[in-house]
């Protein structure tokens, strides 16, 4: 990284919240400021609760700082996305498909192998 150069990171959920936001470093013009990604899907991980999610975001962004080698200064914001993943969706639409690999999503619902697999991964939301 340049000298001086500040970062916007963006902290993500997953390889397809990476690749959707891969076209923020084309429109970005401020060469003081870069863009940054880093995923894994922190706040929804079993072991997470409210009383240790800070803890855990704190080694998530930690770890990217060493990592990097970086300052902490350098970075001048934290945006932190994150879904509900279907949390609120009704049961008549999630659509089974046993060819399916992973849970599709779309404007008319999710699409899984498995009705219960989806209905397992909301609860684990909650």
């Amino acid at each position: 990284m340049k000298k001086g150069r500040k970062i916007i990171l963006f902290l993500v959920e997953g390889a397809s919240d990476c690749t959707s936001l891969e076209f923020i470093e084309n429109i970005n013009e401020d060469e003081a400021i870069k863009f940054q990604i880093t995923s894994g899907d922190i706040t929804s991980k079993l072991n997470i609760t409210p009383q240790n999610c800070i803890i855990e975001l704190n080694s998530h962004l930690n770890n990217f700082i060493k990592k990097n080698k970086l300052k902490k200064t350098d970075i001048v914001k934290i945006i932190h996305i994150l879904d509900t993943d279907g949390a609120y969706i009704p049961d008549d639409k999630i659509v089974e498909k046993t060819d399916v690999k992973n849970f599709l999503y779309s404007t008319e619902g999710i699409i899984a192998n498995s009705k219960g697999n989806v209905e397992i991964k909301i609860k684990e939301r909650y």
